[in-house]
């Protein structure tokens, strides 16, 4: 399949039709009479930012197209109006017909079937709820002895009622999708907005702040016709800040005094006494109690107090030789106090002494003493238990602890399944909860998050008993999961602009050796499309099959007792067994790859992540080459590139680590980045061979290969607005990588090279950029291109256009490089790199359906490294009649999620 190619297409008039509608959407037919709020802006604030009062806004401005027309407006307006419209007629003749019915009594079945299709021609909601409902009672009256039918139709007529209320309430689809109705200017909403942002800046320890705004009318052509407006300007006196002059602590419990004294906090003095700040103290303090044993303390016992009427002994001159001391107010200054109260007793005639249950059921020794108490943890129960069983009511039941050689650490297990029992020796790794330690929030919340991740249990909670002598038993309840989950998908995927179909079926075996490991068996068929390695702007259909068997352990596979350690084990680590083989069949080749992997997990809550692979074996087998393939490589290797060593059957052994910081959530509005370094070194597990079995660069037949590796990719994401609900940030990326082969290995594998071109650099096809300024023949030119250094960097502004649409402005910039200028002339990193990055840039639009984002984007080259020095820039040759031909053609990559 080759890519979209768009002849003979006239993108002037193309663009000419879209102005157009843009106009007419926003034509004078459609505005309304009253003033529209048609701006609003903000002067005088110098500390507090713009984005932030604007997020304060009580009424929007409409969305505006060439910063005047309102065409999302006009959309709803026009749709509003024919719904009004219908809306009126219906009523009209539903008054005429009753009169002629009242008249004409005789009539009645002619008027109503007249009435009905006039109302039916209308198509007014109402009309359209009343038929639909009628036409289904009808069905589901028909299908009473027919259960099966009479579900299906009852299903359908809901959804489609529901569909039909939605529209009566809210607005057709155009108005609730795609328009928005004008913002009619209301001064209730404009004071309103005065005086949040006033409460803000107080709220910002601006005290004296004041707010104030103006109205000013104004008329504005929209094509022939003109319309009323509103442009509101507020004004913003923030006034000199309130400073925190001192700090207090109010308590009468000596260890929280001791606690908070002997701590960092969040305020200092000299700062601006800002309400945020404050109760981030407050919370500061709350955690601070929660991990030092206070395990009933909640930020509500905090009260915050602000003193401003603060007075100062100030010396002052009154005479030749006399000086005096005199009380002094002090403007713009303020004590803050931190109060903690007491808990307030309570009675205690009914405490339920045996029962493990919710904390809030019960009284705590905190209550009974009034004052606050320093838990510690007295005993702690494992509790396996089916959905069908109750909580127990006690703790006395059957069990066993563990370890048993140290009963004051000993945790105790019952188990009220008859599945297999799991290790206690790995369940007690991943309780941190100790007897006879004292609480802290942080220990139990990760046990909590150690169990989640085992994947073993369906639901898990921790109760908590008070013994009423400052003591907590905990009880750790689990329900196993299915020890037998199978999962099968059957989908499509969307790979150089074609789609492909996949089967992915997958068994899950849980606890099968009752060590708490997991078993998880992989099968995947799928076609991708795929470059063509040898034709420019061919596209193929990959097949690949490919069966996985991997085993995870929830604990780090190492000799020892090290991994038992409570400290390991806090970072949920896993090892993974992993042993696999797949075919990949494409046109220039077929391959076998038959796969044997040790890698080790963990994971720091909870954003950062490591991996640490020692042994990742592949045994490589090329079982056929296309005889232009196979040339294609001969010539290569005529003109010194060893690209070839790479097709032959070979042994790739190779160890790997990485380092991950990941707080990427697409769904909220925050600064958000991504950090992935790695380091791969391949054949050290060779040095361990004598070299007798290491001649002519093969082992057991098999070439092998010796090489390092490095790469690392960054993201940031920056909102553009402050407001939650705003969809326009920024996004970039930087991906830096090297590799090499070392000692007597004279290329990398071919899997381990970099690629540029495609999803990352979307003014070139996938693989065809570069290497460096290498400029290939014509027999050439259509040929994958491949390198040792990479550089790519990413910027996008993305944007919502309207509903799920969303859009983006792109530019990306990169290429790679070889280490030797063999085989690819100009292709060898030099100080002058960055004359010979590609540039693309573009615009793209994306579907985001929450669960689902398809992206379509269409890029364009600015500078092409291919070409002679001086003609590189190459927008110029971008022809809007031809924008998918010529030297300089757009290319439209499709694919499924964002780029990065």
């Amino acid at each position: 399949m080759r890519v979209f190619m768009l002849q003979n297409f006239s993108m002037k008039k193309y663009l000419c039709v879209i102005f157009n509608v843009c106009l007419l959407s926003g034509c004078a037919s459609f505005l309304p009479s009253d003033y529209i709020l048609y701006k609003q802006s903000i002067k005088g604030n110098k500390n507090i930012s713009t984005e932030e009062l604007e997020a304060l806004y009580r009424q929007k401005v409409n969305r505006k197209l060439f910063y005047k027309f309102m065409p999302y407006a006009s959309i709803y307006e026009s749709s509003r109006r024919r719904v009004e419209k219908q809306r009126l007629k219906d009523s009209t003749l539903l008054a005429e017909y009753a009169q002629k019915i009242e008249k004409n009594p005789e009539k009645i079945k002619e008027l109503q079937t007249e009435l009905n299709e006039k109302r039916k021609k209308n198509a007014y909601i109402d009309y359209r709820l009343e038929s639909m409902r009628a036409y289904y009672d009808k069905l589901l009256q028909e299908s009473l002895k027919d259960e099966k039918k009479y579900n299906k139709i009852k299903k359908k007529r809901d959804k489609k009622i529901a569909k039909l209320e939605l529209e009566k309430e809210k607005g057709t689809f155009r108005m609730r999708a795609i328009g928005e109705p004008f913002s009619i200017y209301n001064p209730e909403n404009i004071e309103k907005t005065r005086k949040e942002m006033q409460e803000y800046l107080y709220i910002k320890g601006f005290f004296a702040g004041k707010v104030s705004y103006k109205a000013d009318s104004a008329v504005v052509k929209l094509g022939k016709s003109a319309v009323k407006t509103i442009n509101v300007t507020y004004f913003v006196q923030e006034g000199e800040p309130h400073r925190i002059d001192s700090i207090y602590y109010v308590t009468d419990n000596e260890i929280i005094d001791s606690l908070i004294r002997y701590s960092p906090s969040k305020l200092k003095v000299g700062q601006i006494l800002e309400r945020d700040k404050a109760l981030q103290e407050r919370e500061r303090i709350e955690k601070l109690l929660l991990e030092n044993g206070f395990y009933r303390f909640d930020k509500q016992y905090i009260v915050v107090q602000v003193d401003t009427s603060i007075t100062k002994k100030e010396e002052v001159f009154t005479g030749e030789t006399m000086d005096s001391e005199i009380l002094v107010k002090k403007k713009n200054l303020a004590h803050i106090r931190f109060i903690i109260n007491n808990p307030q007793k309570r009675d205690t005639s009914f405490i339920q002494q045996n029962t493990v249950g919710n904390a809030l059921s019960q009284i705590y020794l905190d209550e009974i003493l009034g004052r606050h108490i320093q838990y510690k943890i007295n005993k702690v129960y494992f509790i396996v238990k089916d959905e069908t069983v109750l909580n127990p009511k006690d703790t006395s039941q059957k069990g066993y602890f563990f370890p048993t050689k140290e009963p004051d650490k000993a945790i105790k297990f019952i188990h009220l399944t008859p599945q297999k029992e799991y290790s206690p020796k790995i369940l007690y790794t991943k309780v941190l909860l100790r007897p006879n330690t004292p609480y802290r929030k942080s220990i139990f919340d990760q046990t909590g998050h150690n169990l989640s991740n085992l994947n073993l249990f369906k639901f898990r909670s921790l109760q908590t008993r008070d013994d009423k002598r400052g003591g907590l038993d905990i009880a750790i309840l689990a329900t196993p999961n299915d020890k037998f989950e199978m999962v099968n998908e059957i989908g499509g995927s969307i790979a150089q602009n074609v789609p492909g179909p996949f089967f992915n079926t997958s068994l899950k075996i849980r606890n099968l050796w009752s060590g708490c490991e997991i078993l998880e068996n992989n099968f995947l068929f799928s076609i991708d499309g795929q470059a063509s390695f040898i034709n420019l702007g061919e596209v193929y259909r990959t097949t690949q099959i490919s069966f996985n068997s991997t085993c995870i352990t929830p604990l780090l596979f190492i000799p020892g007792k090290i991994k038992y350690k409570p400290a390991i084990n806090a970072l949920a680590p896993t090892t993974r067994f992993n042993v696999g083989v797949s075919f990949v069949r494409r046109p220039e080749y077929g391959r076998r790859n038959y796969r044997l992997a040790l890698t080790y997990n963990w994971h720091k809550f909870p954003f950062k992540n490591f991996g640490f692979s020692p042994v990742d074996l592949n045994v490589i087998n090329t079982y056929r080459k296309d005889e232009r393939f196979t040339k294609l490589l001969e010539d290569f290797r005529l003109q010194g590139n060893n690209l070839e060593l790479s097709f032959r059957n070979a042994l790739i052994t190779s160890s790997h680590f990485y380092y991950e910081y990941n707080n990427i959530n697409h769904r909220i509005n925050t600064s958000q980045y991504y950090w992935r370094p790695t380091i791969e070194l391949g054949g050290t597990l060779l040095n361990f061979f004598n070299q007798e079995f290491l001649e002519k660069n093969k082992l057991f037949g098999l070439e092998y290969f010796k090489f390092w590796r490095v790469s690392t990719e960054f993201r940031y994401y920056q909102p553009l607005s402050a407001q939650k609900n705003s969809h326009s940030k920024i996004a970039s990326r930087l991906f830096l990588g090297i590799g090499s082969p070392y000692g007597s290995s004279e290329v990398l594998p071919y899997e381990k090279f970099f690629f540029s071109g495609g999803n990352t650099m979307r003014g070139w096809i996938q693989r065809r950029l570069g290497p460096g300024a290498y400029s290939p023949p014509d027999s050439l030119i259509n040929v994958e291109k491949q390198g040792n250094i990479i550089l790519e960097a990413n910027v996008e502004w993305r944007f919502r256009v309207w509903s799920f649409f969303h859009s983006v402005l792109f530019v990306d910039l990169g290429n790679i490089w070889t280490l030797q200028d063999v085989g690819f002339a100009g292709g060898k990193f030099s100080r002058d790199f960055y004359r010979e990055l590609g540039v693309a840039t573009g615009t793209g639009l994306r579907m985001d359906f929450t669960f689902l984002l398809i992206r379509i984007d269409l890029g364009l080259r600015v500078f092409d490294p291919a070409r002679p020095a001086g003609t590189r820039f190459v927008m110029n040759e971008v022809r809007l009649r031809n924008l998918f031909g010529g030297s300089n053609f757009a290319l439209i990559n499709v694919g499924i999620g964002y780029p990065f």
